[in-house]
């Protein structure tokens, strides 16, 4: 279900109203507009019904529908603005075979000519519009629609594009080597090969990098929306958008859930962000959204709201774990050299050309077994504020000509209920091989008790929605497995200190300790007078590696 069906009560309010014949608007009206040679979009315009226009006349927005949708998808969205004061444009979409960011801009440039020049006579009303205050907004495809506008056309004010960011078709479809599945596979087909990783990244790039350059001569406010795990494309990418607004009179980002696959928990502020965002920069409403700070976060779970002038966030610091023997995810840097854990990657009979051209999940999930490595830490004496973005460096060795690692960051309560935190993928054809792979933004307010556990596995698939009846490797397959037996190895031996490097906010380092044994009155006693002269041996001390000698001893 996209963002627009997912309805606040603000939004029930305003479709029950339309059905009862309460509305405060006019429309729609219906027309098919032209935009193109033997192209015609179907259109929607709707206008406000009671007060008077302001002196430039009503400021306009379109909305823009996902995939799979039409214009139907924003009528209650469309709706609700209407009531509030806009003229308001919903259409449906061109063709999914024509739906390249050129076209998404000439449609949106022609629609507004025809609003400008040809809606009142076609409709036989005066409706006087601002020409200067034009805004655009659309949830995934129709993100990726507001996207193009913003970056391809100057028709727009402002714009708040919802749950797309367009920096992964730069930095996502592939991935270190790896290849996404859903958007990058078909590309990957085009240029032909078996897994082409390179060929597919610069085609892709030799496509877009010319919009791409626009990003920083954008100079409308823009607010743009994601889900941090939205499994089509993370959060880090729209962030990446964001920072990449580099002349905008405003720019601000939610990172949070509500995304595709993600719960649906936090569309409330999510709408009052977007709604105080038009209401100030097309109306001039002193709301104060514009002295908000830009970085607008819901913490993973719940929807916590924390908020930062900056990214990366004031007083951020970085806290270290190093992978170790038995499962363990250690404070201290490995003093040993064990031999390293082994997982395999293997794809049965499956071949690329046999998997071509859909790599259908059910068909990669039931042929390709899923091997995975997990590393845990100790419980959590306090609770840990993680934001940011994690880092793991891994110390590899693989059998194939190429192997795939997938990792997973998650949350793991006493009861071993699990929140995914961030992920991140690699797809190496060097072996031994040292691999620095970046893991998605993230934001999670760990509680004190909880254990922070690292995946490593051949096959990328996790559930990122605990809400929704969780189950390991449910959820989305984001990357296609290489499909070649590997036997892979994992070392964090004194030469190879395998690790994860964790954003932490409001401490320097996190504290881990152990669950404490029952004990006796006299252990008790024996405890008390331990723990007055030597201190608790239950609370981890750090051994960090030892310091250069260039470095700083404070």
């Amino acid at each position: 279900m996209n963002a627009f069906a997912q309805r606040g009560l603000l939004s029930l309010i305003a479709l029950l109203g339309v059905a009862t014949g309460a509305q405060a608007f006019n429309g729609p009206f219906t027309q098919f507009v032209n935009v193109a040679p033997g192209v015609d979009l179907d259109v929607d315009v709707r206008w406000p019904d009671t007060g008077s226009p302001p002196a430039a006349g009503w400021p306009v927005l379109f909305f823009a529908h996902g995939a799979g949708g039409d214009k139907n998808a924003n009528s209650g969205r469309a709706s609700e603005y209407a009531d509030d004061g806009y003229v308001t444009l919903t259409y449906t979409n061109r063709p999914a075979e024509d739906r390249t960011p050129d076209n998404f801009a000439n449609d949106i440039v022609a629609m507004k000519a025809w609003l400008l020049a040809d809606f009142e006579a076609a409709a036989s009303v005066v409706v006087p519009v601002d020409t200067h205050a034009f805004g655009m907004t659309g949830n995934s495809l129709g993100g990726f629609t507001t996207w193009s506008g913003v970056l391809l056309t100057g028709a727009f004010a402002t714009a708040v594009p919802f749950n797309f960011a367009y920096h992964n078709l730069i930095d996502y479809v592939v991935s270190q080597g790896s290849i996404e599945r859903v958007t990058g596979a078909p590309v990957a087909v085009e240029v032909g090969g078996e897994y082409p990783a390179d060929a597919t990244d610069a085609l892709i790039e030799a496509e877009m990098n010319s919009i791409f350059d626009n990003f920083p001569l954008v100079t409308i406010p823009v607010q743009n929306h994601i889900a941090m795990l939205d499994t089509r494309w993370t959060g880090t990418h729209a962030l990446t958008d964001y920072l990449a607004l580099t002349a905008a009179s405003q720019r601000m980002i939610y990172l949070g859930t509500g995304g595709h696959g993600t719960p649906r928990t936090d569309d409330v502020f999510r709408d009052d962000l977007r709604r105080n965002w038009f209401a100030h920069h097309l109306k001039g409403v002193s709301n104060g959204v514009n002295l908000d700070d830009p970085i607008q976060i819901a913490l993973l779970d719940t929807n916590e709201h924390i908020s930062y002038p900056s990214w990366p966030p004031p007083g951020q610091t970085s806290d270290t774990l190093f992978l170790g023997e038995n499962g363990r995810l250690n404070v201290n840097a490995p003093i040993n050299n064990p031999p390293g854990d082994t997982f395999e990657n293997d794809p049965g009979t499956l071949t690329w050309l046999s998997t071509t051209p859909d790599f259908g999940t059910a068909t990669l999930r039931n042929q390709v077994v899923r091997d995975v490595l997990s590393y845990d830490s100790d419980p959590l004496l306090a609770d840990a504020l993680i934001v940011g973005e994690p880092s793991v460096t891994l110390h590899v060795e693989g059998t194939g000509s190429r192997y795939q690692l997938n990792v997973h960051l998650f949350d793991l309560s006493p009861s071993s209920e699990r929140i995914l935190l961030a992920v991140g993928t690699a797809t190496t054809d060097t072996s031994p091989n040292e691999l620095t792979i970046p893991l998605s933004v993230t934001g999670r307010r760990v509680p004190a008790g909880h254990r922070l556990r690292l995946e490593i596995t051949n096959r990328d698939d996790q559930d990122v929605d605990p809400t929704d009846g969780y189950t390991v490797g449910g959820g989305t397959l984001r990357f296609i497995p290489f499909l070649e037996f590997s036997t892979n190895q994992v070392f964090f031996d004194v030469a190879r200190p395998s690790s994860i490097s964790l954003p932490l906010v409001g401490s320097a380092e996190l504290a881990f300790g152990k669950a404490a044994p029952t004990l006796s009155i006299g252990g008790l006693t024996a405890l008390a007078m331990g723990l007055a002269g030597v201190g608790s041996g239950w609370i981890h001390s750090r051994r960090r590696p030892p310091r250069s000698s260039t470095e700083q001893v404070d």
